[in-house]
């Protein structure tokens, strides 16, 4: 199927988030980099605002897929806790970059991503609820307020949320050293290990 402009400005508009976040969209940047004026951008997206929030709905689809089907593979419930856990890790894993830059940008006071990752939260705290409250049911982990065992996961495997909420009013630096942090709380084998180490903690032994 041929590439349509709509494509092809969506596609580096992806790259633009990666490398910039939403504050380093520019209009007339992606249209240069496109090949096409203005014009036919504001016929695909009447606002780079309209733009932003397409490409920030369409990045954070594969999550909500991803856990969508892992809930449906079946297995006990522990099973389904941890692949939801799973499923989330990786995201982030190969998400890392865009997942650095829209942190930034919520800093930043950029409300379309303050809404989406605030919605994310809310996603992510549901998933989580249902799953815990399943795994309780079925005698697999510790029959805790299951708020409490939620925040117990959550800080131990979605570290780029956690910080988000956790985030100083003068925003967070855009430095090398914030970057190797964020790197390393996204890298899904040391994530994986946290998620393993945090559910031994509050499993019970059959």
């Amino acid at each position: 199927m041929k590439r349509t402009a709509e494509d092809e400005l969506l596609e580096i508009g992806r790259k633009w988030l990666m490398r910039g976040g939403v504050r380093g969209l520019s209009v007339r940047g992606i249209c240069a980099e496109a090949g096409v004026s203005p014009g036919t951008f504001t016929t695909h997206f009447r606002t780079l605002g309209e733009f932003a929030d397409r490409l920030l709905a369409e990045w954070y689809e594969p999550l909500k897929a991803a856990v969508a089907s892992r809930r449906r593979a079946g297995g006990n419930a522990l099973e389904r806790l941890r692949a939801e856990l799973h499923a989330s890790a990786h995201f982030f894993h190969e998400n890392a970059a865009v997942m650095m830059q829209l942190i930034i940008d919520a800093s930043r006071s950029q409300e379309n991503v303050q809404h989406l990752l605030h919605a994310a939260r809310l996603t992510h705290m549901s998933w989580l609820s249902e799953a815990i409250a399943d795994a309780q049911r079925e005698g697999y982990i510790v029959r805790e307020p299951v708020e409490r065992v939620m925040l117990y996961l959550f800080g131990a495997i979605n570290f780029p949320c956690l910080l988000y909420q956790l985030m100083p009013e003068e925003g967070l630096p855009e430095d090398a050293g914030f970057f190797q942090v964020m790197e390393g709380a996204a890298d899904e084998k040391s994530a994986l290990q946290r998620l393993d180490w945090a559910l031994q903690g509050i499993m019970i032994k059959k």
